[in-house]
């Protein structure tokens, strides 16, 4: 600035050398005059300082000498033109060497003088020193601008390629770039979008034009980046996309802010899932709660409202009845459209939400106008501006239908594969929360019952928690308890064993705890106690209850005093000793019975019959002869008194076999050889070859019950081979009669059928027992084992 203002003061028309040493004597700045080749004519001491070389030494030097390297070749490309041409007039910053080898620096101006009338022309060279750093700075400045117009160039290489939004806005907050994704998310053309200014048709859901506009002025004013989130409907779909935007502050030369840069990232799919999981834990934490089953359901309808923006979601479930669906929650259908559903049945074609839960499968409905399961509900549809559907089943774990999930479209259309995936998992959440809800209400209605059951048992219940000191303490009982113990819940409930009941009965009970606990298996046994002079009985019933880590922790006691059943049961047996005792000898008295009348039968009936047969042999050897007639008549008569005295035979054997007299082995014989002869079923004996030494009455009884079981196999059993084993050691014989019949239900007896139950008496009467085994198919055995010893066992 300083040699611009000197050289404009003093006008050089011509090369005059008075001029000329003036001018080198005002001026501060060091000057150079040099001619058209380059050559030094004169210089002032201010540029000898510069250069240190004295002016004697300077004077007929070529400047391009003095200069570095790189500015004497930049001032040599300039070919086919003059020095003069090419300075003149310029402003140039150059490098000049000094005599000590260093560099100076100076900002050099360059102007033309010669003398008048075409005379020869001369440079005036104007040198200026400059800082080194300051050259740097510049250097660096004008990098920087290049770097700049570079960088700029790929901004926008980039910015154009970009899926993501970048929109530029200078101070005034106007928009003075968009790149073509602005156009497509927004869908505001850049022609638009710089022409409008922001508050032009702001469509933007969850921030004004104004909080905008203070955001970008707050960028502007401090220079520090600000994050935020936009939310505006797709042009194509109405879908609400989500950006997350960042304002970036732009700085000039001057570090001041010229203009603020928005880079936008689509964030929709991550927003859309996070407020789907928020959903989510809403819907499992008034699951984990206890929330009502509408509020819940409300939330999966908002679950699938939220993933699916044009969409209304709606459940139905099914009735007590099994048969019927109930409208459920539809916090987003018409209030009136959701109350003239009502009640749709079950069934094939009974709207697309019944068609569904009677399929157990996806129906859709690509318009409601049209199609066939729809008719009965048209109308309400159109009404409420319902175009599509799709209903999908809501199961339970086991596979039932609990009820339908239902969404509705506004405009017809079919489900995506991602929207029949959402509605799925939706479903599933509905499901769980059913059943959550469903297995909620039947514990607390289970308690309930248990309560009334345990407040109202007849039965003494308490519950006992054991300390780690070995004692047990009551912490609950009925009513039932504090009767049988005349104390109130107060006094029990709190109280030790030791402090309920007497020390002897205390001592058994703790016992009989501490075995239990030790050995974790239920117990189930009667106990006799004596309490107030009395022998009392209880059933005693105790459950264990196991803590988290399997270590049992409470009992469960049940008391049932059974005295008066114990002493009836007593009364009853003595009863039954009696009255098998005289069962017994009634039986003993009835075979003692049949064997004197089958004996009298057989001596005495039997003799009178023989001597009868042969009076009438003798008839007819004495008169017979000559008398065809007579021998015809005694004929008659002597068949008939042989069917008589077989007759009285067969008597007297069914009262009692004669063979029973040589012993049950032999006469075991004979009843099998009796059997396969009269029945024509095979039937084989493994006995003992050696003789059974048994007491008459054992031996009866052993060869009825065999008799019996024999003649139930030919009455029933249809069987084709029976087989009958004895088998005999030091204190019992075992009789077992097999067959290969048919079989039948041994605990199922037909009235009037005593056959089995006589067996089984004998078997009792005689200290033994009886058992019948048989199924459907597979035949009967009936084993007997009877001691060998005489008497009758005790029950």
């Amino acid at each position: 600035m300083m040699l611009s203002m000197e050289m404009d003061a003093v006008a050089v028309p011509a090369v005059q050398p008075e001029l000329l040493e003036t001018l080198f004597g005002l001026v501060s700045c060091a000057l150079v005059l040099f001619d058209s080749h380059g050559r030094i004519l004169k210089v002032n001491d201010a540029f000898s300082e510069l250069l240190g070389y004295p002016a004697v030494e300077l004077l007929g030097t070529l400047l391009f000498d003095l200069l570095h390297t790189a500015d004497r070749k930049s001032m040599l490309r300039r070919n086919g033109r003059s020095l003069s041409a090419c300075l003149a007039g310029q402003s140039l910053e150059l490098r000049y060497r000094n005599k000590n080898g260093r560099l100076s620096y100076g900002g050099s101006k360059f102007t033309l003088v010669g003398a008048e009338h075409g005379g020869a022309q001369y440079l005036l060279g104007e040198v200026i020193p400059i800082d080194a750093h300051a050259i740097s700075d510049c250097k660096r400045m004008e990098a920087a601008q290049r770097e700049s117009e570079r960088s700029e160039q790929q901004f926008r290489s980039l910015a154009e390629n970009s899926l993501n939004i970048i929109i530029r806005y200078d101070r005034d907050c106007r928009r003075i770039y968009v790149n073509p994704a602005f156009e497509r998310e927004t869908g505001i053309s850049p022609v638009q979008a710089l022409q409008q200014g922001i508050d032009v048709g702001w469509s933007v859901m969850n921030m004004s034009a104004c909080e905008y506009l203070m955001l970008l002025r707050q960028v502007i004013a401090t220079g520090v980046q600000v994050e935020t989130v936009l939310e505006w409907p797709r042009p194509e779909s109405g879908e609400i996309a989500v950006h997350a935007l960042l304002l970036i502050a732009e700085f000039g030369a001057d570090g001041e802010v010229v203009s603020v840069l928005a880079k936008g990232h689509n964030i929709t799919a991550l927003k859309r899932h996070e407020r789907l999981e928020e959903i989510r834990l809403r819907i499992f934490e008034r699951l984990a709660r206890g929330g009502p089953l509408s509020e819940i359901l409300a939330l999966v309808t908002r679950y699938i409202e939220k993933a699916r923006p044009n969409s209304l979601a709606g459940i139905m479930l099914v009735d007590e009845d099994g048969r019927h669906l109930l409208a459920g929650p539809a916090p987003s259908l018409p209030t009136e459209y959701v109350a003239a559903i009502g009640r749709i049945e079950i069934s094939e074609g009974a709207g697309i939400c019944g068609t569904a839960a009677w399929r157990k499968a996806t129906v859709i409905a690509e318009d409601l106008r049209t199609h066939p399961y729809f008719h009965d509900f048209r109308d309400l549809a159109a009404k409420a501006g319902l175009v599509a559907c799709w209903s999908e089943p809501i199961f339970d774990s086991a596979g039932k239908v609990l009820g339908t999930f239902c969404i509705y479209l506004r405009q017809a259309g079919l489900p995506t594969a991602d929207d029949l995936k959402l509605v799925h998992q939706a479903s599933h959440l509905a499901a769980i929360a059913i059943e959550r809800k469903r297995a909620e209400t039947r514990l607390l209605e289970s308690e309930q019952r248990y309560r009334e059951i345990f407040d109202n048992s007849r039965d003494a219940l308490f519950l006992l928690e054991a300390d780690e000191d070995g004692c047990f303490r009551a912490i609950e009982v009925n009513p039932a308890l504090e009767h049988s113990m005349g104390m109130g819940r107060a006094e029990l409930v709190g109280k030790t064993i030791e402090e309920m009941l007497p020390p002897h009965v205390a001592a058994r009970i703790i016992a009989k705890y501490h075995r239990f606990m030790a050995s974790g298996i239920p117990i189930d046994e009667e106990v006799e106690f004596d309490l107030s002079a009395e022998r009392l009985t209880f059933h005693f019933t105790l459950i264990p209850v196991r803590g988290t880590c399997g270590h049992i922790q409470r009992i469960i006691g049940i008391a049932r005093d059974i005295t008066k059943r114990k002493r009836a049961e007593r009364r009853l047996e003595e009863s039954h000793a009696q009255l098998r005792k005289l069962s017994s000898h009634r039986d003993t008295a009835r075979e003692e019975e049949r064997k004197r009348i089958a004996r009298e039968i057989h001596d005495e009936l039997g003799q009178q019959l023989t001597a009868l047969r042969m009076g009438i042999s003798l008839l007819r050897l004495q008169f017979g002869e000559g008398n065809p007639l007579l021998v015809e008549r005694v004929r008659a008569l002597k068949a008939l008194t042989d069917e008589t005295i077989q007759v009285v035979r067969n008597v007297a054997t069914s009262l009692r076999p004669a063979v029973l007299d040589m012993g049950l082995v032999s006469a075991l014989e004979w009843l099998v050889a009796e059997f396969s002869q009269n029945t024509g079923i095979p039937c084989r004996l493994q006995a003992p070859a050696a003789r059974l030494e048994l007491d008459d009455e054992r031996a009866t009884a052993a060869f009825r019950v065999i008799q019996e079981s024999l003649t139930n196999v030919a009455r029933h059993a249809q069987a084709s081979q029976v087989d009958v084993n004895l088998e005999c050691d030091t204190e019992h014989f075992l009789i077992e009669v097999r067959d290969n019949g048919k079989g039948c239900d041994p605990g199922h007896q037909h009235k009037g059928t005593l056959g089995l139950l006589g067996m089984r008496e004998r078997g009792h009467m005689l200290g033994g027992e009886v058992v019948i085994e048989s199924a459907l198919g597979q035949g009967t055995c009936v084993r007997v084992r009877i001691p060998i010893q005489t008497g009758i066992k005790e029950p």
